[in-house]
């Protein structure tokens, strides 16, 4: 949680992205019982493991809802349009190549595949469901009053030239 908040600098973002991942790691413990796979060296190694997958996504989710400027809803759309698609795509290809490790017969194996299919459903769920839903409902504000209306206006309306909208930006980003 501390290193989380040296990377974001803001409590409520630090606070509900550890919500994300403690219940992600507590889906991916109750994947290990249903499963019927017990605890030991390797799982808890693909279980460590696991931690930085699912950090990843979220992270990924609030970097990008804490960069862009506007009002939460516009965020949160800004950033599901933008980090959307590479969360998908990466969730996407970690599950592909997991895909291959059913194909072995040892315990390992199995091992690795429970874990790491269900960090990586449980993580892009949480990333791309549950994280944008709680940042609309109780994600930091990081505006002053007033300027959500002409920051966000400036990029949707379309009557602005392309210099313009780059004046507004470089207005807001000093």
């Amino acid at each position: 949680m501390v290193i989380i908040h040296l990377v974001f600098n803001n409590i409520i973002g630090t606070i509900i992205v550890t919500m994300c991942i403690v219940n992600i790691m507590l889906i991916v413990y109750s994947s290990i019982y249903y499963f019927g796979l017990y605890l030991n060296i390797i799982t808890l190694i693909f279980l460590i493991m696991s931690i930085g997958i699912s950090v990843d996504y979220s992270a990924h989710i609030m970097h990008e809802f804490l960069e862009v400027r506007g009002t939460r809803e516009h965020r949160v759309e800004r950033t599901i349009t933008d980090m959307g698609p590479a969360i998908m795509h990466a969730a996407l290809s970690t599950f592909l190549g997991v895909c291959f490790t059913i194909l072995g017969a040892g315990f390992i194996w199995q091992a690795f595949f429970v874990i790491w299919s269900s960090v990586v459903f449980a993580g892009f769920f949480y990333s791309t469901v549950v994280l944008p839903v709680l940042l609309t409902l109780v994600g930091p504000e990081n505006l002053s009053e007033g300027e959500d209306d002409c920051f966000a206006s400036a990029f949707v309306d379309e009557n602005l030239s392309q210099s313009e909208r780059f004046e507004v930006m470089q207005f807001y980003h000093k």
